[in-house]
């Protein structure tokens, strides 16, 4: 494993030199460090512990590069980010880079050395909840400054992976939910990790919450802020997403604690970040789209969609396009993940079909779990229906052996662009329609650039990251494949197919 790391870590490093060259990215980066080198004064160690402790927006950095070997110590660092950017390629749980930081604090080159060495073995190393076959990760989102109930968590998913069959299920809390607050009595579940945050403990306080409902470890939390989800959307340029139904919620809070009216109508849209917060965040939507439940789906929905985007091929081989979404991460996602912890994940990641994630949506639906009421201070909240929370307890414990009914098999369409590489009309449409009913999207149709190709090929443009898809078009089609991208492509999709004069004859 060690060794397959070790090469890992090569390609990557090549990778970088060849598109910062073609980009002519390098020498402003060269600048940028040279400006750095010169009027960077290095803080106290003291004062680097407290100014990480005290979650300071002004951050301040130990000096990552020398005056010596800048070029290798920056792309060790480069190598480094690119690994916790892969941890997000099945989970919403993206990390915080401050622990990347605090190990590269000494700036030599042998303390470099040391870390990378720690790196290459973090495949040896267990995460917590490994070696029993289930790792739980609370994913929390909260309002952050400028919102109404800053510290009040919005979000709250129950995300588990279970390592030997590289299953992934996600369980959706709602944020009604009345439950034990140790220290608090019972207060909504969305009331914890504010409580917590009083003592600097926000995570700490809601883990043992949910622990305690599930009766189930939680080894690792992660916490986002709204103005970190909606800006790393907008660094993406974007995502595409499907609305199941219109509706339109006319009581939909604004920065400055008024309403305004938000629309969205039925059908693939492309979101900015603020509008696809408005998506996740809407609670007084009409046409079904008001409950717990309905908005649970569309954060389910975003969040698939942002990794989709993250790992498309445009982002991915986007040098500045990562730099801005790292520098993000580091600026709004808190976790206690370690760097070990994280790397480990992404090895574990790696092997996940994200096609296949288990989900549950707790609701007080008539099959759901849980029913409403009004407490004696007329707050609205939710109960579990059973009069204590063992079925939620069991719905839990027992999703991954249960997936065919506690679970919902994430439907994500795999976006196509199919070209007619020849003169005969209407190929890449008849092909299109055939596609479109295996689940697979068809983000375009057009000619390709010439019409004189004999046999039809699929441009896997995941590299290799979703082969049972590649597999089924295969078989359907008949085509060969290849993963280069043509000429002069620049394609946010998954495949590119261009039909040849083989597939007239069938």
């Amino acid at each position: 494993m060690p060794n397959q790391s070790f090469s890992l870590i090569i390609k990557i490093i090549k990778l970088i030199r060849v598109f910062f060259k073609k980009n002519k990215i390098m020498n402003n980066l060269k600048q940028s460090k040279n400006t750095i080198i010169n009027q960077y004064k290095p803080p106290s160690k003291t004062v680097l512990l407290n100014s990480f402790k005290e979650k300071e927006t002004d951050r301040q950095f130990p000096p990552l590069i020398a005056k010596k070997s800048k070029k290798s110590k920056f792309l060790l660092l480069a190598v480094v980010f690119i690994f916790i950017f892969l941890v997000s390629f099945f989970s919403p749980a993206i990390v915080s880079t401050k622990n990347i930081l605090m190990n590269f604090g000494s700036g030599s080159f042998l303390g470099i050395w040391r870390t990378v060495v720690k790196l290459i073995s973090a495949q040896d190393k267990f995460l917590k909840g490994e070696k029993e076959n289930r790792i739980n990760i609370l994913v929390l989102g909260v309002g952050g400054e400028g919102h109404e109930g800053p510290y009040l968590t919005d979000t709250i998913i129950l995300l588990s992976l279970k390592p030997s069959t590289k299953e992934v299920s996600t369980i959706s809390i709602p944020r009604d939910l009345y439950a034990p607050i140790p220290g608090y009595s019972w207060k909504k579940i969305n009331t914890a990790y504010a409580f917590g945050e009083i003592k600097n403990q926000g995570g700490e306080l809601i883990t043992k919450v949910v622990e305690n409902i599930f009766e189930l470890p939680i080894h690792y939390y992660v916490v986002c802020d709204f103005s970190g989800f909606e800006e790393m959307i907008d660094i993406v340029d974007g995502i595409k997403v499907y609305v199941e139904k219109s509706f339109t919620d006319d009581q939909f809070p604004t920065f400055d604690f008024k309403t305004q009216i938000i629309s969205f109508n039925q059908g693939w849209q492309k979101m900015s970040g603020i509008q696809a917060l408005r998506f996740v965040r809407s609670r007084y939507g009409n046409n079904g789209e008001g409950s717990d439940f309905a908005r649970s789906k569309r954060q389910q929905k975003i969040i698939m969609a942002l990794k989709d985007k993250i790992f498309s091929f445009n982002t991915l081989l986007n040098p500045e396009k990562m730099s801005n979404f790292l520098d993000s991460l580091n600026e709004h996602i808190k976790t206690d993940l370690n760097l070990q912890e994280i790397l480990r994940l992404a090895d574990l990641a790696k092997e996940i079909n994200p096609s296949k994630i288990i989900t549950k949506v707790l609701d007080n639906g008539d099959k759901g779990p849980l029913y409403a009421e009004m407490t004696e201070n007329g707050v609205y909240v939710l109960k579990p229906k059973a009069g204590s929370f063992k079925e939620l307890s069991s719905i839990a414990n027992n999703i991954f052996e249960n997936n065919a009914t506690e679970g919902e098999a994430v439907a994500i369409k795999n976006r196509i662009i199919i070209q007619n590489g020849t003169t005969y009309y209407g190929l890449a449409s008849n092909l299109a329609q055939k596609l479109e009913s295996l689940n697979f999207e068809i983000a375009e149709i057009s000619n390709a650039p010439e019409q004189n190709h004999k046999k039809t090929i699929i441009y896997d443009l995941t590299l290799g990251k979703k082969e049972e898809e590649l597999k089924i078009l295969k078989e359907k089609i008949g085509a060969g494949i290849s993963y280069p991208m043509p000429k002069n492509e620049g394609l946010d999709v998954d495949f590119l197919i261009i039909l040849g004069k083989d597939l007239i004859s069938e």
